[in-house]
């Protein structure tokens, strides 16, 4: 008896972890710089279904519907300068010391891929 208690307190705790971390990359933005293919700072701002990419100047260089479903987040670029069209990135997502981390889990797009997987983003203020 004892066990299945831990065991759905163990569930229910997970889940919602889970949420709380899906919760708290919305309407937050993340820094960081991309030094082999643009050589400048990048800026990524989630919205509540959407994410864009910014440069330090402010030039927004992609736009992007974003999903996110656990620790799972989904990338389908719709405009810019980098847009990868008619394809889906697939990412898995953690915050782990003030930094955001994604680890691909599948994507078409070389690009995207260079420049988001395994890259460390730092928490920006407003």
């Amino acid at each position: 008896m004892k066990k299945i208690i831990c065991g759905s307190i163990f569930i229910l705790l997970t889940a919602f972890v889970m949420q709380v971390n899906a919760q708290s990359i919305k309407d937050t933005d993340w820094k960081t710089f991309i030094g082999d293919q643009i050589n400048d700072t990048l800026t990524i701002h989630f919205r509540k279904d959407s994410s864009f990419v910014s440069t330090s100047a402010g030039n927004v260089v992609v736009r992007s519907f974003c999903t996110l479903s656990g620790d799972t987040l989904v990338f389908k670029d719709y405009e810019g300068e980098y847009i990868c069209p008619d394809s889906e990135g697939k990412y898995k997502f953690r915050i782990n010391d003030g930094f955001l981390l994604l680890t691909l889990i599948s994507d078409p797009c070389d690009g995207r891929v260079r420049a988001v997987d395994g890259v460390k983003w730092k928490r920006a203020m407003k």
